[in-house]
């Protein structure tokens, strides 16, 4: 087909768009949209070139079709796979299984299958996936698996109404979406199901007659609408901080490609012109490359510096992709495109490269290839470490999949029919179990944990998580009365990761923002109103727990870090260097966690509640530990694992026995 620079200049800007939102770049909070603009041109390529073929010739050339898929995909692809797995295996051997099954799965086109099945709420983080971005690339080989004969299939039927056919379809994409979201969000994500709309929107302005809009200057003004909707779109996230993700909301990016595309903004329109600078055009060259290689390299300079990129190393790593997308263009896009045949010698390489990723992979994956461990703990207990939960049903902490299993399946500590203690709060309270369960068998304590995941232990306060009522924390609130008549505890522990709710947002990676009211208005989204509503809403729940007669304390947070700290921990113990090196420095920490810290102080003093902080125990002049009794204490960026759990508990034992007593 003609090869149009307005396209060439739209993959330019969805590539730029990805880049900076990984990288964290202000403004570009909604810039994870590059990926849905991305899957209107495939849609719109792929289908012009299988359309035509099919007017002309009556039918599709299958095996033409998939060698040129073949020698466009996999040569590059392949390539980065091999190099960015052997570089991250060799640097953080202790996770070579996942990386082994991150590889696996990219190789074999089911990278978005792997992560939208990753629902536990400790799942990996995104930063720690090396090859996360491979999801997107997967959906687009399962479309250009299944359309072509899709619609070689289906091309008598509609074709003398290809406009109705292509609306309805894109019309009963769009509702199993909106369906499969409602079902599951992260699903609707990652899976083709909840993406093709999206294609098939590319595919129907293919398919629609270039003759459909009979007015040319509706079609001359399309490319601006469509700019000025994705302009929009992107202004909303910015305003809001963040977006959900439903097919609803992303119309506007969709459609707004679709007119960009449709409308074939030539080089006299403002959008065109814009499309055809040569930074943009250069972009769209190297644009595939560029997304295959700038993820794995802000992975692993994340992993190894315990912290998310930030200021000029952003700078440097976007210009080392730029520089190594150059490389691969030239090196291997380019002259794979150049092959015309599938020879015998050509298909046995690609096969060849093929197989040996999936053998890396497994190899990996199954420990068949060893990894002289770069420290003696570290690599052989840490991931065990890392991995390890209690004894409790996990429904004890309940999550919208596992509800609450009663009391008595959550007790834990010295065996009694007297409840003692009750941990309320969020998943830190469920961090604490380990160490709680220490304590009670120490002095003779029966203890039961009622926690819900992102949920305060507070009650008469909205919290709004993807500016919906956060449902989890609503049935929390609305049973704790009847879990304390039945527990009958004589000491309230109240702990929370205090500090995520008092900033609105994760430290260091901005998510998905939590806001609290008074009331059931989303609108007041005011950071000090939400932090007033949170210290009025904990301290009414304390005094109204006191009036009940139950002793009552605030366990505050540990040192949270924005990423783990695992992989940068094990590399500097192993070259004998500073821990203290990884994370973010000590002033950014306490920064994050001064706030909440005073809060819970003022909450303390105006009702009386002890107030236990662990984090003075924790951190020193320089650094926080993350090493205690020479063992490794997180399990992700902010929980504890187990020996965390139980090492700083010890640590606090004496302010907590003063406290119960």
């Amino acid at each position: 087909m003609e090869f149009r620079r307005d396209i060439h200049g739209l993959r330019g800007v969805s590539v730029l768009l990805v880049i900076l939102f990984h990288a964290g770049a202000p403004l570009f909070e909604g810039g994870f949209i590059g990926v849905d603009i991305f899957f209107v041109i495939s849609g719109y390529l792929i289908t012009s070139i299988l359309y035509k073929e099919i007017i002309n010739n009556g039918s599709i050339r299958l095996r033409d079709f998939y060698w040129r898929r073949v020698k466009r995909i996999l040569p590059a692809a392949l390539f980065w796979l091999i190099v960015f797995s052997i570089i991250a295996v060799v640097l953080f051997p202790q996770r070579m299984q996942q990386f082994g099954l991150e590889l696996l799965a990219a190789a074999s086109a089911v990278s978005n299958i792997l992560y939208g099945l990753r629902t536990d709420y400790f799942a990996l983080t995104s930063e720690e996936n090396l090859f996360l971005n491979y999801w997107s690339l997967a959906v687009e080989e399962q479309f250009y698996l299944l359309w072509p004969l899709g619609l070689a299939l289906m091309f008598p039927v509609f074709k003398s109404r290809p406009v109705c056919f292509a609306l309805s379809v894109v019309a009963l994409l769009f509702g199993l979406s909106i369906i499969q979201w409602n079902i599951s969000s992260l699903n609707n994500f990652y899976h083709l199901t909840g993406r093709a709309w999206e294609l098939m929107m590319g595919a129907a302005i293919a398919i629609i007659p270039a003759t459909a809009l009979k007015w040319h200057r509706v079609k001359a003004i399309m490319p601006d609408i469509g700019a000025t909707l994705i302009v929009c779109f992107m202004g909303l996230a910015m305003w809001q901080g963040s977006i959900t993700v439903a097919p609803w909301t992303m119309t506007l990016v969709v459609i707004g490609a679709a007119f960009i595309i449709f409308g074939d903004a030539g080089s006299q329109s403002f959008v065109g012109k814009a499309l055809d600078t040569k930074p943009l055009q250069g972009l769209g060259t190297i644009s595939y490359s560029l997304y295959l290689i700038h993820w794995p390299i802000f992975v692993i300079d994340t992993l190894y510096l315990g912290r998310p990129i930030a200021g000029w190393e952003v700078v440097g790593l976007v210009l080392l992709s730029i520089g190594l997308a150059v490389l691969s263009y030239v090196c291997i896009e380019a002259p794979a495109r150049r092959i015309k045949t599938a020879s015998k010698r050509i298909i046995l390489i690609i096969v060849g490269a093929w197989l040996l990723t999936l053998a890396l992979g497994a190899g990996f994956y199954t420990g068949a290839f060893k990894m002289r461990p770069p420290a003696p703990y570290i690599a052989s207990e840490v991931l065990a470490d890392v991995k390890a939960r209690h004894d409790l049903p996990k429904g004890c902490m309940m999550t919208k999949a596992n509800p609450y299993p009663g009391i008595d399946l959550c007790r834990f500590g010295a065996a009694s029919n007297q409840t003692d203690i009750i941990l309320l709060g969020d998943s830190h309270a469920d961090h604490w179990v380990a160490g709680l369960e220490q304590f009670s068998n120490r002095h003779n304590l029966n203890s039961v944990m009622y926690s819900a995941n992102s949920t305060l232990p507070i009650l008469d306060v909205y919290q709004f998580t993807k500016d919906a009522v956060w449902i989890t924390g609503q049935e929390w609130q609305a049973d704790i009365f009847h879990i304390l008549d039945e527990a009958s505890p004589k000491t309230i522990v109240l702990a929370a990761r205090w500090s995520i709710y008092f900033d609105t947002e994760q430290f260091l990676r901005p998510n998905t923002a939590r806001w609290y009211t008074s009331r059931n208005n989303i609108n007041n989204k005011d950071l000090d109103m939400s932090r007033s509503a949170i210290e009025q809403g904990l301290h009414d729940f304390t005094i109204s727990l006191q009036d009940k007669g139950y002793t009552v304390i605030l366990l505050g947070q540990v040192p949270e870090y924005g990423t783990p700290q695992i992989d940068c921990v094990t590399n500097k113990m192993a070259s004998k260097q500073s821990i203290s090196e990884c994370g973010p420095d000590i002033q950014a920490l306490k920064t994050r966690l001064q706030p909440s810290i005073d809060m819970l102080d003022r909450v303390s003093q105006s009702t009386g509640a002890a107030f236990i902080d662990p984090s003075r125990y924790m951190c020193e002049a320089s650094h926080c530990e993350t090493i205690l009794d020479g063992r490794y204490i997180y399990r992700d960026s902010n929980h504890l694992n187990l020996h965390g759990s139980k090492a700083v508990s010890q640590l606090i034992e004496g302010e907590l026995l003063e406290a119960v007593q």
